[in-house]
């Protein structure tokens, strides 16, 4: 009678070993097999883990994306349409960048967008006067008798670092005729008023392939 309990016992406990050996709920509740050679416990966590945090870091910069970030003074906005950005006044030759003015016929201070960076996102900003202006331009007035010597900004000293890069020259000396052309397809120059015409505070920002890289603000 001891042994044909001893067998019943230990038939019980195989059978609720087996049970528990091949049976399992996962992260839905949902019971899978843990059949030998299956992935492991942790092996399961850890892609669990790999996903998760995937997402995260998807979700994250999506969020980021969408969410108004301020550089340089201009905001950084995602999704806006053509109605937003209002009317197209000047573009920099040779590149994808382009300025917008919601009100061009008035004086007052409104906002404006700029577009063709590589995020796909315009960039706003409030002013009275805002122009695009070329390599040629500022070298034309940087580079002048008079100004040539007047201590050099955070805009003229990324131009020329970028300018001489591109060009195979050095500081103070103009791009050449025949690379300019590149030049002018990788950079281009904001010129912001607070108030309308040229008095006033004003900003001069520096555009290099898609980013704004330097920005001087200017008090007259």
């Amino acid at each position: 009678m001891g042994i044909r309990r001893a067998s019943i016992g230990m038939l019980i406990s195989a059978a609720l070993l087996s049970g528990c050996q091949t049976m399992g709920l996962d992260g839905g509740g949902v019971s899978r097999s843990l059949v030998a050679g299956g992935p492991s416990a942790s092996t399961t966590t850890a892609a669990l883990s790999d996903d998760t945090s995937n997402e995260i870091t998807r979700f994250s910069r999506r969020s980021a994306r969408q969410e108004p970030v301020e550089e340089y003074g201009l905001t950084r906005v995602c999704g806006t349409n053509a109605r937003q950005r209002g009317e197209e006044v000047d573009r920099a030759d040779g590149q994808g960048v382009r300025l917008f003015d919601t009100a061009p016929n008035s004086s007052a201070p409104r906002d404006f967008y700029l577009t063709g960076f590589d995020d796909g996102c315009a960039r706003k900003f409030t002013a009275a006067l805002a122009l695009l202006g070329s390599p040629e331009v500022h070298e034309g007035f940087r580079y002048a008798g008079g100004v040539r010597n007047r201590a050099w900004s955070d805009v003229d000293n990324a131009y020329e670092r970028y300018k001489n890069r591109t060009c195979g020259v050095s500081d103070g000396e103009a791009c050449p005729e025949n690379r300019r052309g590149r030049l002018n397809r990788s950079i281009a120059f904001l010129t912001v008023y607070d108030r309308f015409g040229y008095s006033g505070a004003r900003s001069e920002l520096l555009i290099w392939k898609g980013d704004v890289v330097a920005r001087e603000v200017v008090s007259n």
